[in-house]
């Protein structure tokens, strides 16, 4: 899966793709618009659900033991979430952090520490 381009990313990719057509106040115009992006989104603060799930992953690494192998069922029981599709998507970000490796044994998926 391709990662998406920014916002940012967009503007420069179209300032280099066509600085040889484009005025000097095109230009500048796109690079402003570019830097207003990049400020807003500089001061963003994570929001109170984003940083309970950080602590929930910490938890998750926390609770789980090197060279042992778990099933979201038993990581959703071990940190005491309600539901396995929050457990399953926290568990998929530590995987795409390199924290956790998957696993599969007849068709059911293992997680461990890595």
């Amino acid at each position: 899966m391709a990662k998406k381009m920014t916002v940012v990313e967009k503007y420069e990719a179209i300032i280099s793709a066509y600085a040889d057509v484009m005025s000097d106040e095109d230009k500048a115009f796109l690079k402003e618009r570019a830097d207003l992006h990049a400020k807003k989104n500089a001061s963003r603060k994570p929001t109170k659900a984003q940083v309970e799930n950080e602590n929930i992953k910490a938890e998750i690494l926390e609770g789980m033991e090197n060279g042992k192998s778990y099933t979201i069922t038993e990581i959703q029981k071990m940190v005491g979430l309600e539901s396995n599709q929050k457990t399953s998507a926290l568990v998929r970000q530590l995987k795409e952090n390199g924290l956790v490796e998957r696993s599969e044994v007849k068709g059911k998926a293992y997680f461990a520490k890595v």
